[in-house]
């Protein structure tokens, strides 16, 4: 694996040689991202379309100009978010309403009001049994999910964050249950400004 990060940096370097050799590179923005995660065995999994953290947390990194150097942000940004971002930093006009929000206001500042939750899905396959299919949400400190057959999960992230104890049946996250799948629901149908959720 290490091997192949290695092609990927070497590649990205010879771009970036090649835009600056173009006197181009002032001018790109270059964006580095993935696919969802492998699963090799956590939680008892093996493959793609988990709903745990490993899975569904994805590398972006984001260079060029105005954008700062060697700084990091916390918040929940999804590829929706991306798609913004690009026709943002293009100056390029959308055809649609956006359900996502340019990047561009984290670039400038690091404590830029942002939303506090994301959907998370599985993708629906003809591989896969309609009771693994899920739809969640995931906010700064809660992942609640809901499968196809109806088991839920309910992961307190600052206390768990390796997603080991469900506390869908504990009294004492029941004002989460009462309020996170809604908002997944919302962010399940939502269409543009009402996928912001604050």
């Amino acid at each position: 694996e290490l091997q192949s990060l290695r092609s990927v940096d070497d590649l990205v370097g010879s771009v970036e040689d090649a835009l600056n050799t173009a006197g181009k590179l002032d001018n790109t923005v270059i964006v580095y991202t993935s696919d969802n995660g492998y699963a090799y065995g956590g939680h008892r999994l093996f493959g793609k379309n988990s709903v745990y953290e490993p899975s569904i947390r994805v590398p972006l990194v984001v260079k060029g100009p105005g954008i700062p150097r060697n700084e990091t942000r916390d918040q929940l940004v999804n590829n929706l978010d991306l798609v913004a971002t690009i026709l943002d930093l293009a100056g390029a006009k959308p055809g649609v309403r956006l359900d996502g929000k340019s990047l561009n206001p984290l670039f400038l500042d690091a404590k830029a009001p942002w939303g506090s939750a994301i959907l998370i899905e599985s993708p629906v396959t003809r591989f896969e049994r309609a009771s693994n299919r899920y739809a969640g949400v995931r906010t700064t400190t809660r992942k609640y999910v809901k499968y196809d057959g109806g088991f839920e999960e309910l992961f307190d992230l600052g206390a768990d964050p390796h997603e080991l104890r469900n506390k869908a049946q504990d009294p004492a996250y029941a004002s989460d249950l009462a309020t996170l799948p809604g908002v997944q629901n919302t962010l399940k149908t939502c269409v543009g400004e009402s996928c912001w959720v604050p």
